[in-house]
This record gives structure tokens, C-alpha cells and sequence, in this order.
């Protein structure tokens, strides 16, 4: 079974104030329990580096609501990147020899040099129950001797009713081309997020070839940090977020290879992204860039799928849903109306599409349906490349006849 299999590979360990002698003692910071997610040994010999990950469901009879995290980390251990999931990954331990996974939500990213992610008084970042999360370890030997190790996560909890909820807004740009023995190559991306946040900390994420991340509000330069790809730190930051406001990621580059580096999430591909910590926290959200269409077009993330007709009978089967549909202004909600979904019922993205776009609602519905369609049968396909081959053919089979049914609409 599921949670029998995870047990051999994770052990969680709730601490109270009544535990006894023999368990571990809480820590000395914080009032509410503690959690301990923690790894199996790994063994490393000399010279060896690994992509490990671990991966198990919280449990299911009690809420798990966050207010700190740190780290104990082996040796050899060169960073952890500590998130849930939203397309499940084997349980107990994998090889995994990614950085990033789009489907990973990050809860937090460091190394032996960051500091713990600490959230405001009275906030929280609610993980419910049973969530699965994810431990990715990287980790390195460069001495003579073989290590034996294993990680440990500290999740320091409230057990407060009464909180602020906090979570992550993301941008991510996959518009990312870097030829072969270049210098000062620049990735860009904007979008409105749609909500009021009060932003606590950032995470940026690039990889090795990476020089520089800039985060902008409106234009005006928000947060720099020049990339050491060793580090990769959770950073404080106050700044209070208008659901108006313009925010922008800028990153530069440099590729002295010998060839063409494109985004991916292998550390020989690139990445421009970034994570905003905030309160209150409602629903996931963010924005990505897709990559270059295929015909040199605009970026997948930003064309929507224009040339769509009325096939037959169906919602959006008139003049002005149509005109709207053509004019890409659906398309240009549904990354947003998706990931503020997730996890809720079809009816959030048919009136989130509605509201974003002006169709009509009956023609929201239909995109909305086939919004959630997608999420929950061609997520891992459709967060890796939007509008790439593996997405088109996921939801060609399992999304698109039931769409046109509905909307009366192809292409």
C-alpha cells in the first residue's frame, strides 16, 4: 500500500510537549508541534554526485500548518529543494537527476548556508492532510572517504485555528534560447498577478550558466541578485503586491559552450524563475512564458489558439464568444484560472475564465471544464511545454472531443 511503501523510506515524527524520553526533544524555537521529514541513509563514494529524492504523504488525521523550516543537512549534501507535489512521484526513494519539476510546488529550496524560511507572525502555509511531498537532495562527495548520511527537514508547526494563510505566487519563463559561446543574454516576462499580496521573502531560480536575476514592480526594480548557483537562498523581502501591479523577471546569461541551451530542468538546460512568498494566501497561482512556437511565432505561453470556428451546436456557438475566443482573450486567462483551481471544483475556472475574459457564462464553462480536463489528466505533459507535442496529444485524447461538444467550437 501507499503509505506502508513510504514508511520504509521517510519517518514522520510528531513531537508535543508530551513526548517521552526516548523520542528526540523539539526544538527550542517555536510553540506547536514539529515535524520531521527525513531521509533514508545514502551512501556516496568518493567523487559520486546524485540527484536523490524522497517522497512520502503527510498524514492523513491531522492539518499541517507550517511557521518555519530548516534543515539538517548531511555531508556531501550540496542543496535540498523541498516541495509538494501536483503529479504524484514514486514514493520512497528515486533517482531524480532534475533541478526543478513544474509540478513541484516549492516550500522551500537551500543548503548548509540558508537560513531557515520563517513566516510572519500569525501566518502559517497550510498543507492540509495527506499532501505528498518531495525531498530532492543533491549531493556531492568530493573527499577520499565514503559518506553515510541522511537529511532532515524541521517543519516547525502552529497548531493556532486562527491564522494567516501564506503560500507562493511563481513566475516562470521558458522563452529561453542561449547560443553557443554567447554573453549577456537576456530572458524576460511579465504579467498582472491578479490579487493583493504582502510578500515576506523570494526564492529566484536559474541554473549553471545563470548571472543575474532581476525582479520589477511596475518597472522599477523590486529585487537583484546576482546568481551563485551554489547558494540559491530564500531571501527576505517586504513588499506589498497590488493585484494591478505589472511584475517583471529579467535573466541574464552567459554560455560560453559549444551549443545551443534552451530551458529545461536538467542543470545543463537554463531556467528564469521565481517564487514570491506571501500573505493571504487564497488559491496557487502565477504566470508562465511559454517557449517559441514551433513557426517562430510568439512564445506558446502568450499566443492562445486562435483560429478557432464553429463546428456545431454549442455554448460559445455565437458572433461575440467567438470574436472574443479569436481575439485570444480566453486564452490568456486560463494559466491563471488553472492554477488558482487547483484542487477545486470545475465550476472555479468556468467562472474564473468568465470573469477574466467576458465570454459569456455558459462559454466559460466549457473552457473551464476543459481547463480542470487538463490539469487533472495532462498536467505533467502540459506544465513542461505548453503547447508542445506531448500536451497537444494528452489532450487531444482525453480532453478535446468533450470541449467541442460543449462550446461547439475546433479548429
Amino acid at each position: 500500500m501507499r503509505r506502508r511503501s513510504a514508511a520504509t523510506a521517510l519517518s514522520f515524527l510528531l513531537l508535543t510537549s508530551c513526548t517521552g524520553k526516548d523520542s528526540p526533544a523539539p526544538p527550542s524555537t517555536g510553540t506547536g508541534d514539529e515535524l520531521l521529514f527525513s531521509s533514508t541513509t545514502y551512501d556516496l563514494d568518493p567523487g559520486d554526485e546524485k540527484y536523490l529524492c524522497w517522497a512520502a504523504n503527510l498524514p492523513d488525521d491531522r492539518d499541517v500548518r507550517v511557521k518555519k523550516i530548516s534543515g539538517d543537512y548531511g555531508e556531501g549534501t550540496h542543496h535540498v529543494f523541498f516541495a509538494w507535489t501536483l503529479a504524484p512521484e514514486p514514493d520512497g526513494m528515486t533517482e531524480c537527476p532534475v533541478l526543478f519539476k513544474t509540478t513541484w510546488i516549492p516550500i522551500y529550496l537551500g543548503g548548509k548556508a540558508t537560513s531557515p524560511l520563517e513566516l510572519p507572525a500569525g501566518a502559517a502555509i497550510d498543507l492540509g492532510r495527506g499532501k505528498q511531498l518531495v525531498l530532492q537532495l543533491h549531493l556531492q562527495n568530493t573527499t577520499t572517504q565514503t559518506i553515510h548520511d541522511s537529511v532532515t527537514m524541521h517543519l516547525d508547526l502552529t497548531k493556532e485555528a486562527d491564522f494567516v494563510p501564506a503560500g507562493v505566487f511563481g513566475l516562470d519563463d521558458h522563452d529561453i534560447t542561449l547560443p553557443a559561446a554567447s554573453t549577456g543574454v537576456h530572458s524576460s516576462m511579465s504579467c498582472t498577478p491578479g490579487k493583493d499580496m504582502n510578500v515576506f521573502s523570494v526564492l529566484g531560480h536559474m541554473h549553471k550558466l545563470g548571472k543575474e536575476l532581476v525582479l520589477t514592480r511596475n518597472g522599477s526594480e523590486l529585487y537583484r541578485e546576482p546568481w551563485n548557483f551554489d547558494e540559491q537562498p530564500i531571501t527576505p523581502l517586504t513588499a506589498t503586491i497590488a493585484k494591478t501591479d505589472v511584475l517583471g523577471i529579467d535573466c541574464r546569461h552567459d554560455n560560453p559552450t559549444s551549443r545551443l541551451v534552451s530551458y529545461g530542468e536538467s542543470s545543463d538546460t537554463e531556467m528564469c524563475a521565481a517564487v514570491f512568498y506571501y500573505t493571504p494566501y487564497d488559491s496557487l497561482a502565477g504566470c508562465v512564458k511559454g517557449p517559441p512556437a514551433p513557426d517562430g511565432g510568439a512564445p506558446g505561453g502568450d499566443a492562445g489558439p486562435s483560429g478557432f470556428r464553429i463546428v456545431g451546436q454549442g455554448a460559445c456557438a455565437n458572433d461575440a464568444d467567438l470574436a472574443l475566443v479569436n481575439d485570444k482573450a480566453v486564452f490568456d486567462s486560463l494559466s491563471g484560472c488553472g492554477a488558482s483551481c487547483i484542487g477545486q471544483s470545475n465550476a472555479c475556472a468556468g467562472d474564473c475564465v468568465t470573469k477574466a475574459s467576458g465570454v459569456s457564462a455558459a462559454c466559460g464553462t466549457c473552457f473551464g471544464d476543459d481547463v480542470m480536463c487538463t490539469i487533472q489528466n495532462c498536467i505533467s505533459d502540459c506544465a513542461a511545454a505548453p503547447g508542445g507535442a506531448a500536451c497537444d496529444a494528452c489532450r487531444a485524447s482525453k480532453c478535446n472531443s468533450a470541449f467541442t461538444a460543449c462550446s461547439g467550437l475546433g479548429h
